[in-house]
């Protein structure tokens, strides 16, 4: 479209695990993108290229 080409993005998942635990307590998921990519958590002024994302178990 146009000759423009879509920046690449890079993405992996790392469970968080206690003990001998297979429910995971979170994940990190860290991205690195061909043009500048950055996660932007909600409420924050700057970017990251890793976050952490707690498994919150609804009861």
């Amino acid at each position: 479209m146009g000759g423009k080409t879509d920046p690449g993005v890079d993405p992996s998942a790392t469970p968080v695990c206690k003990g001998d635990s297979v429910i995971p307590e979170g994940v990190w998921l860290e991205a690195q993108g061909s043009d500048g990519f950055q996660f932007m958590p909600k409420g924050d002024t700057t970017g990251t290229n890793r976050i952490y994302i707690p498994n919150d178990p609804r009861n």
